[in-house]
């Protein structure tokens, strides 16, 4: 059991730190988280939910980046305790990491809800569908 536990955070550590992905974001088009996340299944009811991307960070808050808005915006402060929560790196590497990487604003529907809430993602947590 734990080295199958350490063999899957191993994976979603590599996963969620490829830095080699190229794919292109398109605004208004939906995608899936690419990992399994607790944090996801616990708050929509999917590991691997579908989302809707907005946009980039910096252009849903108006040229700030989300790591400037934590103080000030819900889905930044979100955003910042889903990484402490999932991240397996000390937290001063996977911060400093986080400010490199490309944040997307994507809307989550949870299942059986008619609503949709606001995320950040990195963009190497999405995948096409």
């Amino acid at each position: 059991m734990i080295n199958r536990l350490s063999l899957d955070l191993e994976k979603m550590t590599k996963i969620k730190f490829n830095k080699n992905n190229d794919m292109d974001i398109k605004r208004n088009h939906y995608y899936r988280i690419k990992y399994r996340s607790e944090y996801f299944a616990n708050k929509y009811g999917d590991t691997n939910p579908m989302v809707l991307v907005e946009d980039i960070d910096s252009v849903i808050l108006n040229g700030f980046r989300w790591f400037d808005c934590v103080e000030t915006n819900m889905a930044c402060k979100t955003f910042l305790a889903r990484q402490l929560f999932e991240n397996y790196l000390p937290i001063d590497e996977s911060l400093d990491d986080s400010k490199s990487r490309e944040v997307y604003y994507v809307k989550i529907k949870a299942k059986d809800s008619p609503f949709s809430l606001g995320e950040f993602v990195y963009k190497d947590e999405l995948d096409v569908i």
